[in-house]
């Protein structure tokens, strides 16, 4: 059952926000209320019938309550009720817009600042209490856009609120190559290189202290090493290449490195982006694989060592805005990174039996000096016997 709050023509009038606010400050203070009334809080308007609120929301004075409410809590189209059209009278108080054909219209480059604001607010409620916002994200952009039923249609700002919802669907492309091989590296349309990271937890900080691109000898297949910093931990992460390695190196040189995005997985199982280059990071070429990276690198099934930090209102993206990964993703063969695991595990069985070598020659060399000790003491009293 939702929240129901009826606001009167006077406390409108007045500006008096103080009722609705209140329920929507208990709410936000726990994350199985902020789930379970998203889209379930409807304001009622008792004294003031539908179509006299169309006109009465063209008025300064019924505008600047809604315009006030907005400011007083952010992200509040997270909560309201698309079905009592009381999400659409939050945006006609919020967006200028014209009545025709009894549709409502609202002015494109206003629609368009309030969606991209809006969209960063919900996922600043959403995020840090592990709930995925592409819901409130598409239950916004269909009613701005007029893809949805509702009271009113809207068809202004449609170019920009259907490439949203477009990208929120390529993501699942994104997601599956993540599930399976964790972080990954991909080419973008404009055939740039770009690595997605995956870690756990949120961190306060994230940096970056260098790109790899690893060919190793004892390696069939390249995989990009980065060294990440995310608050007081150093991480290095391995990123499966899924171009060719010709393409790898063309792009590299083209743009002089690879844009990177670190993205952690809710409790949902979708990928919320934490950080996304705007510009490239260089990246150098490695040709043999050291020995100590090699125990500190994460394999690229595996992710890396959890850094479990909350931060709430923490500003992130939505992996799903993303572009999905290029035609060459399809090219990957499974036999390749089955044999790459199999690599994996004998160095590492490999690598501890050279340390057992080393144990047992070690042992060997303080036999023998012990033997050497007694054949020295034994051949000293022997002077004084023979």
């Amino acid at each position: 059952m939702g929240i129901n709050v009826n606001v009167t023509e006077q406390q409108v009038l007045q500006g008096d926000t103080s009722i609705v606010r209140k329920e929507f400050e208990d709410l936000v203070q726990s994350s199985f209320l902020i789930k379970k009334f998203e889209n379930d809080v409807a304001i009622n308007f008792p004294e003031i019938p539908p179509l006299d609120m169309i006109k009465k929301l063209k008025t300064e004075k019924y505008r600047s309550w809604f315009e006030k409410l907005d400011r007083e809590v952010p992200g509040v189209p997270y909560f309201l009720s698309q079905k009592s059209n009381t999400l659409l009278y939050y945006l006609m108080g919020n967006i200028p817009f014209e009545e025709k054909d009894n549709s409502i219209y609202f002015n494109e480059l206003s629609a368009q600042r309030f969606f991209r604001e809006k969209v960063v607010q919900i996922k600043n409620i959403c995020l840090p209490n592990n709930i995925n916002p592409q819901n409130g994200i598409h239950r916004l952009s269909g009613l701005l856009s007029g893809e949805r039923e509702s009271l009113s249609q809207s068809s202004a700002p449609r170019d920009e609120i259907k490439q949203e919802s477009e990208k929120v669907k390529k993501g699942v492309a994104i997601k599956d190559l993540l599930d399976k091989y964790g972080s990954i590296a991909f080419m973008n349309r404009d055939r740039a290189l770009k690595l997605t990271l995956v870690i756990t937890g949120i961190p306060e900080k994230i940096s970056f202290v260098r790109n790899s691109l690893v060919k190793d000898p004892r390696n069939p297949q390249p995989f990009f090493l980065t060294s990440m910093k995310t608050d007081s931990s150093l991480n290095e992460i391995r990123s499966v290449i899924f171009p060719s390695i010709s393409d790898v190196e063309e792009a590299i040189g083209k743009f002089g490195g690879v844009y990177v995005q670190v993205v952690t997985k809710a409790e949902d199982s979708s990928y919320q982006s934490l950080f996304e280059s705007e510009n490239i990071f260089p990246v150098e070429t490695v040709l043999e694989f050291n020995a100590a990276e090699e125990k500190s690198a994460v394999s690229p099934a595996e992710e890396p060592v959890p850094v479990p930090v909350s931060v709430k209102g923490t500003a992130v993206k939505d992996i799903t805005e993303k572009e999905p990964a290029s035609e060459h993703t399809g090219n990957i063969e499974e036999k390749r990174s089955d044999e790459s695991e199999e690599i994996l595990r004998l160095r590492a069985e490999n690598t501890k039996l050279i340390k057992k070598v080393e144990q047992l020659q070690k042992l060997i060399e303080t036999y023998e000096e012990e033997v050497h000790k007694k054949q020295s003491i034994k051949g000293f009293f022997r002077k004084f016997f023979d």
